[in-house]
């Protein structure tokens, strides 16, 4: 059913606000006569969010639509501007040894999420921040989607299959490279991080940079070390 739901009829764009309203109304009149307790809080916590994820999806689905487009429609309009960053390379080392993992607070959190737990790790290093729209370029002009040795033999099904040549959303167009947003078609920015590639994309530029990428275990192990918004996309091998 997943695959075909985009072929679900849907209801007016009238039908889908008087829905809205009414929600908004009954849940505004349950808090009023409700004196909430421990579960009817969870549960409540639980539903908002759910729905934050209903958004991000209602978005990656209109990105998607549009991004298939060949007029390349914009949701909004807008502009921006590209500045420079700092692309040195810094490793952060995490040592060999046993660690916790999973969550255990009392913040909002989702069930796959607990099950606190230990693992053993050896000791990596890994890069303090995430690659770059510039960075992954590189990997596309030294021919990196041409290149079999750098991907998995799925991976690789996968390329030549599907004609793949970039990451979604990129595209060619009189020698410069664009992307679809959902402000329409905008030039790279070569200093934003890379966005829309897949596993086999991930891992294939990790090999060509000699690296590889961080297990789950890795990540959240040096996240909790360093910053707590600290992530890393690729180890240094």
């Amino acid at each position: 059913m997943r695959p075909n739901r985009g072929n679900i009829t849907r209801p007016t764009v009238a039908e889908v606000y008087a829905y809205r309203q009414y929600v908004d109304e009954n849940m505004l009149l349950f808090f009023e006569k409700t004196t909430l307790n421990k579960e009817l809080e969870a549960i409540c916590l639980l539903g908002f969010n759910y729905e934050q994820q209903h958004q991000e999806l209602l978005f990656t689905d209109i990105k998607y639509i549009l991004g298939g487009n060949p007029l390349f429609s914009a949701l909004q309009n807008a502009s921006f501007e590209t500045s420079a960053c700092n692309l040195t390379e810094n490793y952060l080392a995490v040592a060999k040894g046993i660690y916790t993992v999973g969550y255990k607070g009392n913040n909002f959190h989702f069930d796959n999420e607990k099950g606190v737990h230990k693992v053993f790790l050896h000791a990596f290093r890994c890069q303090d921040r995430l690659i770059t729209n510039k960075e992954y370029l590189e990997f596309i002009l030294a021919g990196g989607y041409q290149d079999v040795n750098f991907w998995l033999a799925e991976a690789w099904d996968w390329v030549k299959v599907n004609g793949i040549v970039a990451p979604m959303y990129w595209h060619l167009i009189e020698e410069e490279w664009y992307h679809f947003t959902l402000h329409g078609l905008q030039k790279i920015d070569l200093y934003a991080l890379i966005t829309h590639v897949s596993f086999y994309e991930a891992e294939a530029y990790a090999r060509w940079r000699g690296k590889r990428l961080l297990t789950e275990f890795e990540r959240e192990v040096a996240c909790k070390m360093y910053n707590p918004k600290t992530e890393s996309t690729f180890l240094e091998s």
